[in-house]
């Protein structure tokens, strides 16, 4: 009886203790972290949404909205400050943990506690940064407990899936796209009551499927064929056996994407009510698909070649011939990360080929094609976007066998869980690829950020250059008057509080035509922005970029050149301005 009593005292107990470690983990590093050009994108477009500016008419957005949403929500309700944006980012990484729990407890307590801890470890605090790639992260996992948590034959099932997919499509486009793919082969592999002779609609989708996953893989231009092997290969084998393997009518497979379909509609609502109340559809469309299309474009000029490969090859020789036992533990952390969404692929398609039953299969089948995120770019950055869904799948395979199985799985876990918290947590992104593989924590001299709507802690080294420029900016320029930056350091627009007059947060992005020049040289004239920044050694710097510079340097005398950033302040009125 006192056993039986423990037993059902220990998952509670489990819980709690994987819930107050993540909790704690996550709040130690909430605040310690930035990439000040990303993070200045998403604080820029959240602060002139929530200004009352109208999102791609006024204020240029390639992701479709909804994340600019939440993040002129949270700077409404938190206060106007970079840290206001952490806090949604602290409450969904703790969702993730939680359903992580919930998920794996189904097959194994143990590896539902050391689970739950690693989607933190392995997530949100590699990349304190309000990306919707989060939010995606945390709507895969949403998603993956909603298909279990409702009997194949509900409706309510499929609507509820249609409805996750579609908002993380609208919080980040291809996020949502491979997510939808993953529902759809498992609404299709369903088992019905009377299989089918002929399944032509559900095979001819998924047939349509996997040419579309094909498709964005060549135009992402991803040909390495390390990311192949270990990303992209598995979904195309998991759609390939699902043709082979489904029996679902073509009147079921009908009902089935209707509901899908219709969730996603549900889910598209408040945007398309704001988009026929703003007048901006047209605007919407032509940033989120037409200029997103170029994207890629811009990706590829700084693409990082077959990074993950390359990572697992360079770390592995550190668990052999190293003495050092934080580089043997980095060496091991690095191998095992990219290789992960490769043991799951491989699990998966055990099981598939096993007829083992689609519940048994959601959280593999969404994570394998959710792993195809870290294709877009290849880094660390991309690879935690997905790795945290793709260890909990993992786990969840495992979760069946032996118990020395489950230890090994549990105790590896672990490891990776102690290593991404002592080595990688809030480091500086700009670390070297050597730092990197050997866990070296560069980042040691952290103060309060003392710049005006931060509420940061960061390194010193980083935040000087941003104080002696924020406070030229304030001195020059009164408040609610404009600025200009060049090519893309929205985060000075933020910091000091000055108005971006353009539509653009990316001069890369937003200079895309002469007539884009034009416009953009027509504002300066109007504006005249006191001061004027530009970076030329960014990535970013153009040669639409650089034109519109060279055209208006000549209003301008150079002040200051601080950590790469020229600051220009505007000459006095009797210069005469080029038209």
């Amino acid at each position: 009886m006192e056993r039986a009593a423990v037993g059902r005292l220990l998952g509670p107990c489990a819980f709690a203790a994987a819930l107050l470690a993540s909790v704690l983990i996550l709040w130690h590093f909430h605040d310690r972290f930035w990439l000040p050009q990303d993070e200045g994108i998403y604080a820029n477009l959240a602060d002139r949404v929530a200004s009352g500016e109208t999102l791609n008419v006024d204020v240029q957005e390639l992701h479709p909205g909804y994340g600019t949403f939440l993040n002129a929500a949270a700077l409404r309700l938190f206060g106007v400050e970079l840290v206001s944006l952490r806090y949604p980012l602290i409450g969904a990484a703790l969702l993730q943990a939680a359903i992580a729990f919930v998920l794996l407890a189904r097959r194994s307590v143990m590896l539902a506690a050391v689970g739950a801890v690693g989607t933190s470890t392995l997530g949100v605090i590699q990349f304190l940064n309000p990306t919707p790639n989060w939010y995606c992260l945390a709507l895969a996992f949403i998603l993956a407990f909603w298909m279990h948590a409702f009997p194949r034959n509900s409706a309510t099932r499929l609507i509820g899936a249609g409805f996750l997919v579609g908002l993380a499509v609208l919080f980040r486009q291809i996020s949502g796209v491979w997510l939808g793919i993953a529902v759809v082969v498992i609404a299709l592999l369903e088992t019905p009551e009377t299989p089918a002779r002929r399944s032509v609609l559900a095979r001819s989708t998924l047939a349509l499927l996997l040419l579309l996953t094909v498709a964005v893989l060549v135009a992402a231009r991803q040909d390495e064929p390390g990311g192949i092997v270990m990303f992209a290969l598995w979904p195309m084998a998991i759609l390939l056996i699902a043709w082979r393997r489904v029996t679902l009518g073509d009147r079921d497979a009908v009902v089935a994407l209707l509901q899908l379909a219709a969730g996603a509609g549900i889910a598209a609502v408040p945007l398309l009510v704001h988009l026929l109340a703003e007048g901006s559809a047209a605007a919407w469309f032509t940033d989120t698909v037409a200029t997103a299309a170029h994207l890629t474009d811009i990706v590829a000029t700084r693409r990082w070649g077959a990074w993950y490969a390359a990572l697992m090859v360079t770390a592995a020789p550190q668990v052999i011939v190293s003495r050092d036992l934080t580089m043997i533990a980095n060496g091991m952390y690095w191998s095992i990360l990219p290789a992960l969404a490769a043991v799951n692929g491989l699990l998966t398609i055990r099981a598939l080929r096993r007829g083992e039953d689609s519940p048994d299969l959601i959280l593999p089948v969404v994570a394998a094609f959710y792993a195809l995120v870290s294709l877009f770019m290849q880094n660390a950055m991309y690879l935690y976007f997905t790795v945290g869904l793709t260890l909990t799948a993992v786990l969840w395979s495992v979760g069946r066998s032996r118990l020395a199985t489950r230890a090994a799985w549990a105790a590896l876990t672990v490891l990776l869980s102690v290593v991404a918290v002592a080595c990688h947590a809030a480091q500086p992104f700009a670390r070297s690829t050597i730092e990197l593989l050997e866990g070296r924590r560069t980042s040691t001299d952290v103060v309060d950020c003392a710049l005006p709507r931060c509420g940061l802690r960061l390194e010193r080294s980083i935040l000087d250059p941003y104080r002696e420029v924020v406070t030229v900016i304030q001195k020059e320029v009164p408040p609610g008057a404009a600025i200009a930056v060049f090519p893309s350091d929205a985060e000075l627009y933020f910091l000091s509080d000055r108005r971006n007059p353009f539509r653009f947060y990316n001069a890369a992005i937003g200079l895309r035509s002469s007539a884009d020049v034009e416009r953009t040289l027509t504002i300066m004239h109007r504006e005249a922005p006191r001061i004027m920044t530009f970076r030329p050694d960014d990535k970013y710097a153009t040669a639409a970029t650089r034109a519109v510079v060279a055209r208006v340097r000549p209003w301008y005398d150079h002040i200051a050149t601080v950590s790469g950033i020229e600051v220009y302040r505007l000459k006095g009125s009797d210069v005469q301005r080029p038209q």
